[in-house]
């Protein structure tokens, strides 16, 4: 199961798919590899507020990478 805050710290585009598909796939209890990254978010029950949590995670640890 995956943490949001377990957020990779580098800007690798197939870390930050894998990531994200970890946290879709806890909040909503499927495996990860059911989750279709091609589909919107909304499609699987996201709302706004987890969503810009993971912006929220996934912005914080780029700018700790940046310093």
């Amino acid at each position: 199961m995956s943490d949001i805050t377990d957020a990779p710290a580098t800007a690798d585009a197939t870390e930050v798919r894998a990531w994200l598909r970890e946290c879709v796939a806890t909040y909503v209890r499927l495996p990860a590899e059911d989750i279709d990254e091609n589909l919107p978010l909304s499609e699987y029950g996201l709302d706004s507020v987890y969503v810009l949590s993971l912006c929220r995670v996934r912005n914080s640890k780029l700018q700790r990478c940046a310093r």
